[in-house]
């Protein structure tokens, strides 16, 4: 474990795994037997948001509190199940992860829930790489990515017993890029993601690769 306490944040899918197949695949497994249309597998701008708001956006909030829970259980089964076969992981990640890990404390922070997150990385042999990996605890409740990341450096700090200071988020949504402004931390572009295009104009900088990534913190290291 790197000495230092610099702590470098990253979002998940759409920036260390290409899992859309996997997220449309889990929705129309849901959705299509109750009757509603296919999702087509290019709707980009479904992946990072929760779950619950997926579904509400995809039924015309059309679900009752009853019809959506179970929604929500047979998503998150199907998902887990099927996220490490039809997800992959973006080219140059690992190398990148393990050598920003012998300089910074990595940790994960993703709208995806904890659990589920936490099981997709370890399926890649990723999770080796974070010394956290934070999401919503509990399925279907949303918390905003600001206060996920305020709880992940409240638990590394916990764990570590240093003084920890997050200082960026690499995500590829304009939500990650306002969160981590929220929170008071650089919000740095993954343009590899699923991120429309301009999206992350309000990014600190951007990186059209992860190995770009790589070449900026060894430049500023």
């Amino acid at each position: 474990m790197p000495a230092h306490s610099e702590v470098l944040a990253f979002d998940m899918d759409g920036v260390l795994i290409d899992s859309r197949e996997s997220i449309i695949y889990s929705l129309n497994s849901v959705l299509v037997p109750l009757g509603y249309s296919n999702v087509d597998v290019l709707r980009s701008d479904l992946i990072g948001l929760a779950i619950v708001p997926m579904l509400n956006m995809l039924t015309d909030n059309q679900l009752d509190a009853r019809e959506l829970a179970a929604c929500v259980s047979r998503y998150r089964s199907i998902n887990d199940e099927i996220g490490p076969k039809k997800s992959s992981i973006y080219k140059d990640i690992p190398r990148v992860l393990n050598e920003l890990s012998t300089r910074y404390q990595l940790v994960v922070v993703t709208s995806k829930l904890q659990i589920s997150a936490q099981l997709l990385l370890r399926s890649f042999d990723l999770d080796k790489y974070f010394v956290g990996i934070f999401g919503p605890e509990k399925d279907g409740e949303y918390e905003p990515k600001h206060r996920t990341l305020e709880r992940s450096r409240n638990l590394v700090f916990r764990n570590l017993k240093v003084s920890t200071e997050i200082f960026a988020l690499v995500g590829d949504r304009d939500t990650d890029i306002e969160a981590a402004h929220r929170f008071g931390i650089l919000g740095f572009g993954a343009l590899w993601g699923y991120g429309a295009s301009g999206e992350l104009d309000g990014a600190d900088i951007s990186f059209n690769a992860p190995s770009d990534l790589l070449r900026i913190m060894n430049r500023n290291h």
